[in-house]
């Protein structure tokens, strides 16, 4: 495949590469910015130079141009891509001029809400159960250009009565057009995974499953804007406190973190992520560049999200009503990435190679050192990458077997990050990423699990190894013997606990972890297997944990699973043989 700038795709994946990609990105900068080249070749020599507050502006002055030069270098059309942003920029517009607006205004005066509803009909020519969001929202821009005062005092007088009338339907006063933040307590910013209340009832959670396909929760480019926007920005003052955690005195570290009313400490992003930076750069559109900001500190945001990490909502400087849902922006960010073409290579370029760090930048020269990492969990991985970048030869073992790429050679570029995202009941398991792969259910999305999978099997001196039990397979002198210079242990989250009580082990007893183990790393859910896992119903789960939650979830779909492939089965095999010969078998 070739790339922009005279680059070709199978250079992404070695230092050699990644060098001469750089090598283009400074070259494109210096001929846009002489100053801001100079400030990155200054930053590299020294990187400890900038203080905290420089380095954010640093980033929000170097991150449009990672934008543009990854869309240069994939040659990305632009035209869809443009289209979307007007959209959400006008989206945003109507919001600050209509919907933002002082209520002191509109208490001053008496208003007929059905009199400025039969106003807006005709002005728009449909009724307001037929009137689009698109509708309305372009109503209100004409109104702005053709600076007609009155029709703004209307529409704005409209929109602020709106949320009170019972005559309006929910769905509407639902859009994220008219979202306005309530006021809340600590407790439920904590407990409230939609405290925003930006999922309309056609979208809401359901409280049940059948099956084991994803249960949809990313939100609509729509909300995320509105969230975004809704950002304060506060990194220029030092009171990011989603990011740096809510202390007890303000920019006083020593006296410690507040605790809010549930008990929840709020020490912000454990990752130290840049979070109003990358909010910053999502209100101006520049999703590849805040995805760039955002894989500074955490290059695999394809595993956290709005479904695994909340600290930064807990932790928002909003903290007496509804708080700015980060994990959902981020969440939108990656997917409106992956959903470009080549999103997956651009993710994967930025895992290698990220010019908005002042170390690790690309990949460091080779080094002799060779480095066991035993279990490919979260903790695993995360430690071969940043082992990897320093330049270390790795390898990874896991007590799971590691499963074959299914999608092909993986030295090949991947257009659509649709070939990667199948759906999960029909999802082949891969062995890889420990509790992330077999301990969470459908509520998160495995397919992402893929794209860390991926980039590790196309690396150099980086080598992957199922089927490796530590202190069975492989001892500490065994590491020792095979020539690797260090051993790191990062294993124990799927060690099976024995509970501490007769009978713990009996028959019809199981580990959760071990039954979630069974369900998911041996697709015990898929049709194709000819004797399902035993499980009868009713069960009894003991504890009350992630763990437990999700057992019980799975262990009841897996027996409504269960009972229609027996179903089917026997329907098989009544069109095949005679009732007495089926009673007989």
């Amino acid at each position: 495949m070739q790339l922009g700038f005279g680059l070709h795709f199978s250079g992404l994946c070695d230092r050699k590469g990644l060098l001469a990609v750089d090598n283009c990105f400074l070259d494109f900068v210096a001929c846009q910015d002489s100053a801001l080249h100079a400030q990155i070749l200054a930053l590299r020599a020294q990187p400890a130079s900038l203080s905290s507050a420089a380095y954010s502006h640093y980033l929000l002055a170097l991150a449009p141009y990672v934008d543009v030069f990854l869309r240069q270098l994939f040659c990305l059309e632009c035209a869809d891509v443009d289209q979307a942003c007007q959209r959400l920029t006008n989206l945003v517009a109507f919001r600050h001029h209509f919907v933002h607006v002082s209520q002191r205004l509109h208490q001053e005066c008496e208003v007929d809400f059905e009199q400025l509803t039969t106003d807006l009909e005709q002005r728009i020519g449909s009724s307001l159960a037929a009137i689009t969001e698109e509708q309305l929202m372009n109503y209100g821009l004409h109104c702005l250009q053709q600076a007609d005062q009155d029709a703004m005092m209307a529409l704005q007088r409209w929109c602020f009565l709106l949320p009170q009338d019972p005559s309006v339907p929910e769905e509407i006063k639902k859009w994220p057009l008219f979202w306005q933040p309530q006021r809340t307590s600590a407790s439920q910013v904590t407990v409230h995974s939609d405290a925003a209340g930006l999922l309309s009832s056609a979208e809401a959670l359901p409280l049940s499953r059948d099956d084991f396909s994803l249960i949809p929760s990313y939100w609509h480019q729509d909300r995320a804007m509105v969230h975004a926007d809704y950002c304060k920005l506060c990194h220029d003052r030092n009171v990011d406190y989603c990011r740096s955690g809510f202390f007890k005195q303000k920019s006083d570290p020593s006296q410690g973190f507040r605790v809010s009313s549930a008990g929840k400490t709020l020490h912000g992003c454990p990752l130290d992520q840049k979070i109003s930076e990358m909010h910053s750069l999502k209100q101006k559109h520049l999703s590849l560049a805040a995805l760039a900001v955002i894989m500074v500190d955490n290059p695999f945001c394809a595993v956290t999200g709005h479904r695994i990490c909340n600290d930064c909502r807990q932790s928002c400087i909003y903290q007496k009503q509804d708080p700015v849902d980060t994990p959902q922006v981020e969440s939108r960010i990656l997917r409106d990435v992956l959903d470009l073409p080549w999103g997956v290579e651009i993710y994967q370029l930025l895992l290698l190679w990220n010019p908005l760090k002042a170390n690790g930048y690309v990949p460091g020269s080779p080094r002799k050192q060779h480095v066991l990492v035993m279990g490919m969990g979260p903790a695993g991985f995360a430690l071969m990458h940043e082992l990897w970048l320093q330049g270390v030869e790795v390898t990874g073992a896991d007590g799971t077997q590691l499963e074959p790429w299914p999608w092909g050679d993986v030295t090949q570029p991947i257009r659509d990050y649709a070939q990667l995202a199948p759906s999960l009941e029909k999802r082949p398991p891969l062995g890889f990423g420990g509790v992330c792969e077999y301990g969470i259910t459908v509520r998160w999305d495995k397919n992402l699990l893929s794209l860390v999978y991926l980039s590790f099997l196309r690396r150099r001196r980086c080598h992957l190894q199922g089927q490796c039990r530590f202190g069975g397979t492989v001892t500490v002198e065994d590491a020792w013997r095979l020539g690797f210079d260090h051993l790191a242990l990062a294993l124990g989250a799927g060690l099976p606990q024995a509970l501490n009580v007769p009978n713990s082990l009996a028959g019809g007893m199981r580990q959760a972890s071990d039954f979630l183990m069974a369900l998911h790393m041996q697709g015990q859910y898929g049709d194709h297997l000819s004797q399902p896992m035993a499980l009868s119903l009713p069960c009894l789960i003991i504890g009350a944990g992630l763990t437990a939650i999700d057992t019980a979830t799975e262990a009841q779909a897996y027996y409504l699973h269960t009972v229609q492939l027996v179903a089917l089965r026997l329907a098989k095999l009544r069109s095949l043989w005679s009732q007495s010969r089926i009673e007989q078998a």
